[in-house]
C-alpha cells in the first residue's frame, strides 16, 4: 500500500514513537486519562455473585483472549449482589488485560463487570478506539518487562505509557483507515486459516482411510471387523488388540525419578509429554540425565522405533522415539515396543494411532471426565485392523510422502499468516505513530 508520510516531522522523544508529526503532542496516558483497576466479589466462586438472567455480564482473561477486538459475549452473568462488588462498564468502554493475556485490550459491546485483572479508562478523553490500536499494536509496551521476563503491567506502569496523539479529527480517520484495511488483511488471514483447516482435514482423512481400508479399497474383498470404529476392513487384515502387538514399558515413578536439579543439557534423553509436538520429538527443548542417573532411573529404556503415548494432560499425543543413544521416560508417558516387528511395523502403528480409529476408542475411556487418564490397561484394550507386514510398510511408506507433501502445504500457508500479520501490526503501527498520512486515503 503507498501511504505518503506527512510533510513536517519532529522527534517525539519516546524509542518505540519515534518521529511524530509536528502538530501532534506526546503525553502520559494518565495525564487526562486516569487509569483504574477492576474488582472481584470475594470469594469469586460463591454461587450468590452469579445469576443467569443478571444484567451484568462477567468478564474472565479467558473471555478476552478468545474476542478478536469487542467483547459480544461471556459465559456468566452476574447477580445484583456480585455487580454491586464489581466495577460495571457500559458498552463501548476500553480496558485492557494485566494479567494472563498480558496487555490484550478490548472493547465492550455488551454492559460488562471487569475483575482486577484488568484496568480501564473512566473519563477517557482520547478516541476509545484509536487508543485500542495502539495497544493492540503492542510497540508501547516496549521497555515495560525485563528480558526474559512476563510482562507486568499495572495502573501506574500503563498510566505511564507515553503516547503520540493526534487532532481528534485524525483520529478517527486514523480508526476509520484502520477498520477498513485491517479488515482487508484479516480476511486474507481468514483464508489461509480455511486452507490449513482443509488441510488438516485431508490428512486426517488419508490417515484414516488408508490404516482401516488400505491403499487399494476392494468392496468385494472386505469383511466386517465386528467393531463400529473399524467397520469393515479388508479380508486379509486380523483384528487384533494393542496388547496383543507391543508391550508396554511405564515410565519412571520410582523414588529415583529426576529432580529438576539433575536434568542436564546433555547425556542421555529425558522424554516427557511437552517434547512430543505434530507426531515428533522435539529435541531442541530435551532435558538430559547423566549415564548414571540414567542407570539407576527405573522404568522404560528407550530405544529407536518405541513409540511413546500419552497417557495423562495432552491424553493421546504419540511420536516415534528416534535417538540411538537410547533414553528416559517421564511418567506421564508410556512405550509401546513391537513384540514382533516383522509382523507389527512401528511406523505403521504410529500412523494408526493417530487415526479416527483411536480418536473414537480415546473419546470413549475419556467421557465423563473433566480430565480424563487412560491405563496402560485401556490402552491395550484397543483394537485395530492390522494388514500383513508387507502391506504395512507400503502404507506406511504412502502416508509419510503423502502427509509430509500435505504438512509443507501447512506450514507455508501458517508462513504466509505470519507475514500478514507482521504486516498488520506494522501497518497499525504507522498509522498511530503518524509515519503515514491517512487522512486522503481512500
Amino acid at each position: 500500500m503507498n501511504v505518503p508520510a506527512y510533510k513536517e516531522y519532529r522527534e517525539s522523544g519516546v524509542e518505540w514513537v519515534g518521529k511524530v508529526p509536528s502538530h501532534w503532542i506526546m503525553r502520559q496516558i494518565k495525564w487526562g486519562n486516569p487509569v483504574r483497576r477492576g474488582a472481584s466479589p470475594r470469594p469469586i466462586d460463591d454461587p450468590k455473585y452469579f445469576d443467569d438472567d443478571g444484567y451484568w455480564s462477567w468478564v474472565r482473561i479467558a473471555d478476552v483472549s478468545a474476542s478478536r477486538a469487542h467483547l459480544t459475549k461471556t459465559t456468566q452473568r452476574l447477580s445484583e449482589l456480585g455487580s454491586s462488588l464489581s466495577v460495571k462498564l457500559n458498552p463501548g468502554s476500553l480496558f485492557v488485560s494485566i494479567a494472563g493475556t498480558v496487555g490484550k485490550p478490548c472493547i465492550n459491546d455488551i454492559p460488562v463487570c471487569i475483575h482486577d485483572g484488568f484496568v480501564y479508562f473512566p473519563d477517557l478523553d482520547i478516541d476509545s478506539e484509536f487508543l485500542f490500536r495502539i495497544f493492540e499494536a503492542g510497540e508501547c509496551y516496549k521497555g515495560l518487562g525485563k528480558f526474559g521476563t512476563q510482562l507486568n503491567l499495572n495502573t501506574d506502569t500503563i498510566g505511564s505509557i507515553p503516547i503520540p496523539i493526534p487532532t481528534c479529527s485524525e483520529q478517527r480517520l486514523i480508526t476509520d483507515f484502520l477498520d477498513r484495511e485491517t479488515a482487508k488483511v484479516d480476511l486474507l488471514i481468514s483464508k489461509q486459516e480455511q486452507l490449513i483447516a482443509t488441510l488438516r482435514e485431508d490428512r486426517a482423512a488419508t490417515i484414516t482411510r488408508a490404516v482401516t481400508k488400505g491403499l487399494e479399497p476392494d468392496d468385494d474383498q472386505m469383511k466386517d471387523s465386528g467393531v463400529p470404529w473399524l467397520g469393515s476392513i479388508p479380508a486379509t487384515w486380523t483384528r487384533q488388540k494393542l496388547n496383543w502387538c507391543f508391550t508396554f514399558l511405564n515410565g519412571d515413578r520410582g523414588t529415583n525419578y529426576p529432580a529438576s536439579n539433575e536434568l542436564t543439557d546433555e547425556g542421555i534423553p529425558f522424554v516427557n509429554a511437552g517434547h512430543l509436538r505434530d507426531g515428533r520429538i522435539d529435541f531442541s527443548s530435551m532435558n538430559y540425565v547423566s549415564k548414571e542417573k540414567y542407570a539407576s532411573m527405573g522404568g522404560a529404556k528407550l530405544r529407536p522405533g518405541d513409540i511413546l503415548y500419552c497417557l495423562r494432560g495432552s491424553l493421546g499425543k504419540n511420536a516415534i522415539f528416534t535417538a540411538a543413544s537410547g533414553g528416559a521416560l517421564a511418567s506421564s508417558l508410556v512405550a509401546l515396543r513391537s513384540r514382533n516387528p516383522l509382523a507389527v511395523d512401528c511406523t505403521f502403528a504410529f500412523w494408526m494411532l493417530n487415526s479416527a480409529a483411536e480418536d473414537a476408542q480415546l473419546a470413549m475411556i475419556g467421557s465423563g471426565s473433566a480430565q480424563p487418564n487412560l491405563s496402560v490397561d485401556d490402552l491395550g484394550g484397543f483394537v485395530f485392523g492390522i494388514p500383513p507386514i508387507d502391506e504395512q510398510l507400503k502404507i506406511a511408506a504412502f502416508l509419510e510422502t503423502r502427509c509430509g507433501n500435505i504438512d509443507k502445504l501447512i506450514s507455508k500457508a501458517a508462513e504466509v499468516i505470519r507475514t500478514i500479520r507482521e504486516y498488520r501490526l506494522a501497518l497499525i503501527t504507522a498509522a498511530v505513530t503518524g509515519k503515514i498520512d491517512v487522512r486522503e486515503a481512500i
